[in-house]
């Protein structure tokens, strides 16, 4: 066993953890998404009545582990926020609408999820972690990749390993500049966030002034999404390292740096509580919330204090530890603390399918998988496998049967395939890889879930030569009285929106012109029409597909693009907008009303540059902004020929 701690230590620590996490939020959520100088305190901003998404799921995953204690999973994580967390917004929303069709972690985490794959979703949700493996980081570390998957990868699962680490360790004090040191060896792999922590505690070692930090964070961290994590991981890390130590002061630095304020004013608040604890936090501050915390999701405490919450994490803490091997001792436990009943998976045979690309397919298409089987059992297993509730028009090759070793495992590839003609492709397919014996007898499953494609059919791309008027007084370009075009014209195209160069009405309404199509699959909700063309520079497109519900549905269509585009919907102009910006998946949205059975949806794209990003998703209506809505994954694709 490490070194003991006692429980009241521990109890305070946590104390302190929970309470900074919850001012921090109280704090920063007034200003959640300022982009820029916060000219005020966390006691001219604070408001205790705000719920927060950074403590909410850490009180679902204190939940789930009070459960399964060291026997959870992603998957564990994944089904407790399908049932019990509504939160839709951003990557929340990506990973909800993935899980919905049975795509698990960590496909979850990346799959349709470009823009918000590196947010702070997952970094907020560490403290957990650490606070249930004290002077544990590397379980702290383990338990918070599981996490992070759920919803990201890359820069923000390091973030989220990191923060764990960090917070961990913090149980047996340092300063934060010794913390960040012995975390950042947690960051395994190079990335743009492990970058940022490097050059932030190069530049501190080297005197440089907290505006200086901010400063490089601007210069090189910087990124459009107020929650992107690198950039606010950093502006935590400059709080940390210039706060001396000070609850107030460091979340106050935190605060100045705008952004995802509510986050980092969170994260750092809980980072000095653990390393003072609550006792030593000055009565002035603690009187701010009254020890009290505000959720506002599906969970249920046995009352709102921190305290409390802080007395039930640490139950499920030391029980932790106590099954840990080498855990840490915690000493002078009081009585009656709660008992945990976690029995240990029986040993089985298990099934579990993995995707070897997209978790998607079209029509014609393949979807290489790998279903890997183990067997937890003493004894040898034979059976044969096979993929179950397959749609009309697919199909997936039988393999023969299979014999794993007591103890064993074993990999097949598996290929789905479907038919070039297939009729429709819903959103949501749900499979099941069956493992049975020779006698027909189940021995495992495990159900997943294939994402059917949008298969749009498109005309085009239409090339306008460049319009340009000679500037009256200059010389001409070829002299003489040469007919030539310009030098302007000759080397540039244009694309003009309000062009039509088809009867875009008569598209609309459902004619087809005669004019060569081509397929573009979008297996998320970006249509990569310039992948499907080999055509370079400015240039229009139009699209069609076909989209169908069971019954009539108000939906939002939620639209992001960085040109000129509009969009039709069953011959009724539904969004048109002539801009050109960076591209984010909802710059727009429009409420729509699909009528039950096959509705007809066009898109004329517009590329006035090097390329044209455009993605189309439905997310529901019910009276609300789109971004507080799920999204829609009860529709299907009906391929328009």
């Amino acid at each position: 066993m490490e070194p003991r701690m006692t429980y009241d230590t521990y109890l305070d620590k946590v104390h302190g953890a929970w309470f900074g996490k919850c001012l921090g939020g109280a704090a920063g959520a007034p200003v959640e998404g300022v982009k820029g100088t916060v000219r005020a305190s966390l006691r001219d901003l604070l408001d205790p009545s705000l719920p927060n998404d950074d403590l909410d799921l850490q009180l679902l995953w204190l939940e789930v582990l009070e459960r399964k204690g060291p026997f959870l999973d992603s998957d564990d994580l994944s089904a407790a926020w399908l049932a019990q967390c509504w939160y839709p917004f951003g990557e929340y929303g990506y990973f909800l609408r993935n899980y919905m069709r049975g795509i698990r972690p960590p496909v979850s985490g990346w799959f349709n999820n470009r823009f918000f794959l590196d947010g702070m979703g997952c970094p907020i949700r560490s403290e957990i972690w650490a606070l249930t493996h004290p002077g544990r980081p590397r379980e702290a570390a383990r338990y918070a990749r599981l996490d992070a998957v759920l919803d990201h990868a890359d820069n923000s699962l390091w973030a989220e390993i990191f923060l764990a680490a960090l917070q961990s360790l913090a149980f047996d004090g340092g300063t934060p500049e010794e913390l960040v040191l012995r975390a950042s060896a947690f960051l395994e792999e190079p990335c743009r966030f492990r970058s940022c922590v490097e050059e932030l505690l190069a530049a501190h070692q080297a005197g440089e002034t907290f505006d200086g930090l901010v400063l490089r964070i601007q210069r090189d961290y910087s990124h459009p999404d107020f929650t992107n994590s690198v950039q606010n991981m950093g502006y935590i890390l400059a709080a940390l390292l210039h706060g001396g130590g000070d609850m107030e002061r460091t979340v106050d630095l935190a605060l100045q740096c705008g952004y995802d304020a509510d986050c980092t004013c969170a994260t750092a608040g809980a980072v000095i509580g653990i390393l003072t604890g609550y006792r030593a936090l000055p009565e002035d501050l603690k009187v701010l919330l009254g020890d009290r915390f505000v959720c506002g999701i599906d969970v249920h405490r046995r009352d709102d204090r921190i305290l409390s919450l802080a007395e039930d994490t640490c139950a499920v803490g030391i029980a932790l530890q106590q099954r840990l091997p080498g855990g840490r001792s915690i000493g002078d436990l009081p009585p009656g603390l709660p008992g945990f009943e976690w029995p240990e998976p029986l040993p089985a045979v298990r099934v579990r399918a993995e995707y070897e690309g997209f978790p998607a397919i079209g029509a014609g298409d393949a979807c290489p998988l790998s279903i890997r089987i183990g067997n937890g059992t003493g004894t040898e297993v034979s059976g044969t496998l096979d993929i179950e509730d397959l749609p009309e028009g697919w199909s997936i090759r039988h393999h023969p049967p299979v014999r794993i070793p007591a103890g064993g495992s074993l990999d097949l590839a598996v290929t789905l395939k479907t038919e070039e003609d297939l009729p429709i492709l819903h959103q949501a397919n749900i499979l099941r890889a069956v493992l049975r014996d020779e006698a027909g007898t189940l021995l495992a499953e495990d159900r997943f879930g294939v994402a059917g494609a949008v298969e749009w059919t498109a005309y085009g791309p239409f090339i306008e030569p460049r319009g340009y008027r000679p500037v009256p007084g200059e010389p001409p370009c070829h002299g003489g009285e040469s007919t030539l075009p310009s030098v302007e014209t000759m080397f540039a195209n244009q694309a003009t929106p309000d062009r039509e160069h088809l009867d875009e009405a008569a598209l609309a309404r459902g004619e087809s012109p005669d004019l060569p199509t081509r397929r573009v699959r979008a297996y998320e909700d970006l249509v990569p029409v310039d992948d499907a063309f080999g055509i370079q520079g400015p240039c229009t497109f139009y699209l069609v597909t076909g989209i169908r519900f069971e019954q009539e549905t108000e939906a939002w269509l939620v639209l992001g693009n960085n040109d000129a585009y509009r969009v039709w919907l069953n011959g009724e102009l539904v969004s048109s907008f002539d801009e050109s910006h960076a591209w984010q998946p909802h710059s727009h949205g429009a409420i729509v009303r699909f009528r039950a059975g096959d509705n007809r949806l066009v898109l004329k794209l517009v590329r006035r540059s090097d390329a044209v990003t455009f993605s189309i998703g439905i997310r529901r209506y019910e009276g609300n902004h789109y971004h507080r809505m799920k999204w829609h994954t009860d529709y299907a694709c009906v391929p328009a020929r």
